[in-house]
């Protein structure tokens, strides 16, 4: 993707995009997802970028390591949205893998607030 481009929606004419060019759109608040990715067409397996906050110990986990009330710094991140038959939807931090780096299958999606599909809340 080109400095100044517009990433392309799910909906738009569309090229495969390297990884590299995926991540521009993302830092941009765009989803992704690679072609291969399974998932259902109305809510397809995507990435999002989790923005960085602060914010106070309250529950657990972290209050099982650190006293209520202290105050921790939530690092920006990349997290994975999928459904699953088991488990529901699930949010995870995702780990980029060598095929993924490598891949020339990526594809954006519309942003969240385009989409009848939410992505998940990015609060801790």
């Amino acid at each position: 993707m080109e400095d100044g481009q517009t990433p392309q929606p799910d909906n738009a004419p569309e090229r495969a995009l390297t990884f590299s060019e995926a991540l521009d759109a993302l830092k941009l608040g765009y989803r992704i997802t690679r072609s291969t990715w399974k998932g259902d067409p109305a809510l397809p397996d995507y990435l999002y970028l989790v923005s960085g906050s602060r914010f106070e110990v309250s529950r657990p986990p972290l209050s099982t390591h650190l006293p209520e009330g202290s105050s921790v710094e939530y690092m920006p991140h990349i997290d994975s949205f999928r459904a699953s038959p088991t488990f529901g939807q699930i949010a995870a931090v995702y780990q980029v893998s060598q095929a993924d780096l490598l891949a020339d299958d990526w594809r954006v999606l519309q942003p969240p607030e385009e989409t009848p599909a939410q992505a998940p809340s990015q609060s801790a």
